[in-house]
């Protein structure tokens, strides 16, 4: 993923690792010295915030979306039961509570937008009901002593909750513009596969294995005959054949280097396992039939590369390549050694 995605990953790490610890620690303190019921809502409050961040903690990556989504979800309702309810289970907030929320809920509905920066409308909504809840607690709150400031502290409660969610908001959408263009960035767009600056990219990553390149045959003759919309429909048919007989699951990437050419890493295949791989996509796309039912046949050159080597192996693939044309096409060949 680009950097960008993982400088909002630190940014909502630091929100659930840290913040939420230090909140929790911070509410547990007067609740030591309240009677156990009016204690209750605070110890509820500061064991999720407490329970969220060790989650986050021992949880593996893939998890973390769903634990976030979670917490927001359970955090907005258990503001929703200390609104209504609240009164009613002896909760008097004090003004070290209400330091606590107006720290602590508009730095939550701003990291929200970024967390749920694929998910833009979950993000603002479950900011802005957090806001809404967390307004109504505080209103119905008997003890802070505010007498006729209560519906201006409120509101100026409410109004920087709402700038935060704003902030938060067109940080995401800013966001997910930036990501957008570096995912473009790095896919050809009549294909959809990664272009050659994400095979370099790639390139630049360890290990070993295969690499293939391919070349559809007489892609010249095509658009001659049948027009440029016809080639391109053949690119993107071809393209689809590609993906669809490479099998998943094995860290194998497939780009298109340019024109007619497209590149296949197999990372961690030998030789010969790669070389049965690319005669099955090659019998393959040999047993189909696209434009005026022709049908479209690929040339191919096989290489191995050691690690740091992939440049140097598409070079004696591509080299490859070139001979399988030569020899009469629809063939895949071996490089050279090395």
């Amino acid at each position: 993923m680009p950097n960008r995605h993982h400088d909002s990953e630190r940014i909502t790490g630091l929100f659930f690792r840290v913040l939420l610890p230090v909140v929790g620690a911070v509410l547990l303190i007067p609740a030591l010295y309240t009677n156990s019921a009016v204690a209750i809502p605070i110890w509820l409050t500061s064991g999720l915030l407490m329970l969220t961040a060790l989650l986050s903690y021992l949880l593996p990556q893939e998890a973390q979306p769903r634990l976030r989504l979670g917490f927001a979800i359970a955090l907005t309702l258990l503001g929703a039961l200390l609104a209504t309810a609240g009164p009613q289970m002896g909760v008097r907030g004090s003004m070290l509570h209400f330091s606590i929320l107006l720290l602590f809920v508009p730095m939550a509905v701003m990291v929200w937008n970024l967390l749920f920066v694929d998910r833009a409308r979950t993000g603002l909504i479950l900011g802005l009901l957090l806001t809404l809840v967390t307004s109504v607690m505080i209103l119905r709150w008997q003890n802070l002593n505010l007498g006729e400031d209560r519906l201006r502290v409120v509101g100026l409660y409410f109004l920087a909750c709402l700038v935060a969610s704003y902030v938060g908001w067109h940080a995401s959408g800013l966001q997910r513009r930036l990501l957008d263009g570096e995912v473009d960035a790095r896919h050809d767009p009549l294909t959809g596969l990664p272009n050659r600056r994400a095979f370099n990219e790639a390139a630049r990553r360890g290990g070993h294995g295969s690499i293939a390149v391919l070349d559809i045959d007489h892609f010249k003759r095509i658009n001659d005959s049948y027009g440029h919309e016809a080639g391109d429909r053949v690119l993107r048919a071809v393209a689809d054949v590609l993906q669809d007989t490479l099998p998943a699951g094995q860290g194998g990437a497939l780009f298109r280097w340019g024109g007619e050419e497209f590149a296949v890493l197999l990372p961690g295949q030998p030789l010969e396992a790669a070389r049965e791989l690319i005669e099955e996509v090659r019998r393959e796309m040999s047993a189909r039939s696209f434009v005026g039912r022709e049908h479209i046949t690929l040339s191919a050159g096989l290489s191995t590369y050691p690690p740091g080597g992939v440049i140097e192996a598409f070079g004696r693939a591509d080299a490859a390549l070139r001979r399988a044309k030569e020899l009469g096409r629809n063939r895949v060949e071996l490089a050279e050694p090395a």
